[in-house]
């Protein structure tokens, strides 16, 4: 054990030589633009921290393209994960400036007033949604100012409005009543480029490396240049809507809007033009005139393959490196004090066992015919199969399957083949890799099954490759019920099911029957000692042996171990914040692994110590058991989210459920597998009459 704590202290030291940043593989080419190329900006799904259903942008009367929406194409963990990226009525040139440019007149609804229902884009505002576009793969960060300062927001995208009091609420209220919603119907898009050699000889290309949205309302005065008969919720004309035509006449425009002031005088629309803008902000209801600026700025800091490190980097969040490393500290102290306390009482009371079990007896000795104590006394129960042994084989071949699928994912992610500039990356390789790891379920359950002397083999396969699959897939199944209901993003078609689908009955479930097969045909686990035909009676067991508190303590260690962790993990599915830090989440896992396996250990000694051979399905439930502390502290963690619908309480509790179960085959099947390997090494190592 102290060997194995001295390994991960070398890989950690390791690990500090690496600075852990975004980079791009080969095979990832950068996108050169020329001067007044066009640049597409798409729009992706609506998300809110406060209601974990997102929203389709075009489900929201905002500006459509003129030739209408489509869809960009997406691979299957984009659609698993919500997003749908299309394409937007932005009209963007390289190095080309634009002031207040003219998209459409949307329409948003009936007016906000009290006894009046809410139209759907004053609930989205209310719901504090946030747009989250992209140009180039590089996401919109969000730049928020007031009359004191301004900074830039890496994440969540920008809002698509604010509440703020009413003209005719009295000033400083707080009440619901008095609240309106407003629209940010004007954006100042901020790009930033990087200059580069061109292909051609003595040319020059660009590269975008900064993407920033800041959203302002402004009520414009308008009068549409054209009518529409049919009163559409998008003013836009059968033709395409051409850079620096006008949909409108705006009457006391800002200074921004001042189609009189000639180009050379143009200036970007700024926060003191838009608070101090003659109609004030623009309420979320009736026609509304859509606007924006683009401004181009060169960054000659930046270069392309590092533009992603200040999405990435969770200092930028407020989060330094230094909290991780608390983390790991906080880890490796959890794990060399239990390494301690294996070491001082299993250590010192084997060696003390082996002696007096190995020593031959005196004739003194065999005349006061002394009984015999200890664990040696179970040698001829402690391999006998436990109760229910189909389920046991089965949980032990989905974890080992889960637990491969798990590591190699943070692998390869430590490897940076998983980067969020990858959309869908990360769930596409949790899926393949699950799929592919079948084989390794349906090996480790046959083999198991077998050492247990089941007979009904294929029974035991079928319950391997229908049994997680199963409960993940209903779990999934009424998920997408509740968000069709919803009308959110993160429903999944019937059609891409059906890949799911596939993939499970025709790649992995095959694989499960092949892996069961070659199981089958090894033999099974040896063991050093001989199982006798009659149990062995166990003797009463103190309160403190019994399985509530072994689970319960079992699972604290490994828990302490992680819990800061896991925090940025639940952040980064839940609130959708970026985690790029995979590195210090391989060295976690790792230390939760050994903790679990220690903790196990050292449980099954005591209990075996105690004539109690009843350990395997003990060692399973110890190991696991730190899957029940991470679905505990989920309930604490949900208050963060501050949403009190029922939909969101059955998606975040029922998800979290099903990765607790999951985790809890993993850290069992390791805890059962230490377990089993401690009691082949100690019974294999002391002579049995």
């Amino acid at each position: 054990m102290l060997k194995n704590s001295a390994l991960l202290t070398a890989a950690l030291a390791a690990f500090h030589t690496v600075n852990i940043n975004g980079f791009y593989l080969p095979g990832v080419a950068p996108r050169s633009f020329h001067k007044e190329d066009v640049v597409e900006l798409k729009v992706n799904k609506l998300t809110s921290i406060h209601d974990e259903y997102p929203i389709e942008y075009y489900r929201l009367p905002f500006c459509q393209p003129d030739k209408g929406v489509s869809m960009v194409n997406e691979n299957l963990g984009e659609f698993l994960s919500g997003d749908r990226i299309e394409n937007s009525p932005y009209k963007i040139k390289m190095q080309k400036d634009m002031y207040c440019e003219q998209v459409c007149i949307s329409h948003l609804g009936r007016v906000e007033a009290r006894g009046v229902s809410p139209s759907k884009m004053v609930r989205a505002i209310k719901r504090n949604y946030h747009d989250n576009w992209i140009i180039d793969n590089l996401p919109s960060a969000s730049k928020l100012e007031d009359e004191h300062d301004s900074y830039v927001k890496y994440s969540h995208g920008f809002p698509i409005g604010f509440v703020a009091n009413a003209e005719d609420a009295e000033e400083g209220s707080k009440k619901p009543e008095d609240l309106r919603a407003y629209i940010n119907n004007h954006v100042n898009i901020e790009l930033e480029y990087h200059e580069v050699d061109g292909a051609v000889p003595g040319t020059k290309e660009y590269r975008i490396v900064r993407f920033i949205v800041e959203p302002f309302s402004i009520k414009h005065d308008f009068v549409a240049t054209f009518t529409d008969d049919d009163d559409a919720e998008n003013y836009l004309d059968e033709g395409n809507l051409d850079e620096g035509r006008k949909v409108a006449k705006i009457n006391n425009p800002i200074a921004s809007c001042d189609a009189s002031v000639t180009a050379t005088e143009k200036k970007h629309t700024t926060y003191q033009m838009a608070v101090h803008s003659p109609n004030g902000p623009q309420p979320a209801s009736g026609k509304v005139l859509f606007t924006y600026d683009v401004k181009w700025t060169e960054n000659e800091n930046v270069s392309w393959a590092s533009r992603w490190d200040i999405y990435l980097s969770m200092a930028e969040t407020g989060v330094p490196n230094k909290v991780h490393w608390l983390s790991i500290s906080n880890s490796l102290v959890i794990v060399f004090v239990l390494t301690s306390m294996i070491a001082a009482v299993l250590v010192r009371n084997l060696r003390r066992d082996y002696d007096r079990y190995s020593k031959l007896p005196t004739d003194e000795e065999r005349n006061e015919d002394l009984e015999e104590f200890g664990w040696k006394l179970v040698h001829a129960d402690v391999f006998r199969p436990p109760s229910h042994p189909m389920v046991l084989s089965v949980c032990c071949g989905t974890g080992m399957q889960l637990l491969c699928m798990s590591i190699m994912t943070v692998v390869f992610a430590t490897m940076g083949f998983l980067s969020p500039a990858r959309r869908g990356s990360l769930i596409m390789a949790l899926l393949i890799l699950y799929v592919l790891m079948g084989g390794v379920a349906g090996y480790v359950t046959s083999r198991m099954y077998k050492t247990f002397k089941g007979k009904s083999w294929q029974k035991a396969t079928i319950m391997t490759a229908f049994g997680f699959p199963a409960i993940t897939f209903a779990v999934f199944f009424v998920m997408d019920l509740l968000a069709i209901s919803k009308q959110s993003s993160d429903a999944v078609p019937f059609t891409r099911m059906l890949i799911l689908i596939l993939l499970w009955f025709g790649i992995s479930t095959p694989l499960v029957f092949m892996g069961a097969y070659f199981g089958f045909k090894q033999d099974a686990i040896e063991f050093p000692v001989n199982t006798s035909n009659i149990p062995r009676q166990i003797p009463d067991q103190p309160w403190f042996m019994g399985w509530a508190f072994t689970t319960a303590v079992g699972g604290v260690m490994p828990f302490g171990a992680c819990f800061l962790e896991l925090f940025f993990i639940m952040s980064s599915i839940w609130m959708d914040q970026y985690y790029y830090v995979f590195g210090f989440l391989f060295l976690t896992f790792v230390i939760l692994l050994l903790t679990c396996a220690e903790i196990t250990i050292l449980f099954t000694y005591f209990q075996i110590c105690g004539e109690d051979y009843r350990w395997w399905w003990r060692s399973f439930s110890t190991g696991g058991a730190t899957a029940l502390y991470v679905y505990g502290y989920s309930f604490h963690y949900f208050k963060q989210l501050e949403s009190n619908s029922v939909a969101t309480y059955i998606l975040y509790f029922g998800y979290m459920a099903l990765i607790c179960f999951g985790l809890y085959l993993i850290t069992g099947t390791v805890g059962l597998l230490s377990a089993l390997w401690f009691n082949k090494k100690i019974f294999g190592s002391i002579k049995i009459d």
